[in-house]
């Protein structure tokens, strides 16, 4: 039986505000908490600013660039 207790509900609205995820009005209130406590657990990935991105660990990628005009 899994014992952690996930963010409080002041929590996740505070992460919500500094954040500034678009929830949409028409889930309900556990569906609300059910996706902020989602995006809580996994809030490493989203980055507030330049200086919070980090290099991707994986090989460079090559990306050819064209552009096609009709």
């Amino acid at each position: 039986m899994d014992c952690q207790m996930g963010p409080s509900e002041t929590e996740l609205d505070n992460f919500h505000k500094d954040y500034g995820f678009q929830i949409s009005p028409s889930l309900g209130q556990d569906q609300k908490y059910e996706a902020l406590a989602k995006l809580y657990r996994y809030r490493h990935v989203f980055a507030r600013d330049v200086t919070k991105i980090k290099a991707c660990k994986g090989p460079p990628l090559k990306i050819r660039l064209h552009t096609t005009y009709i």
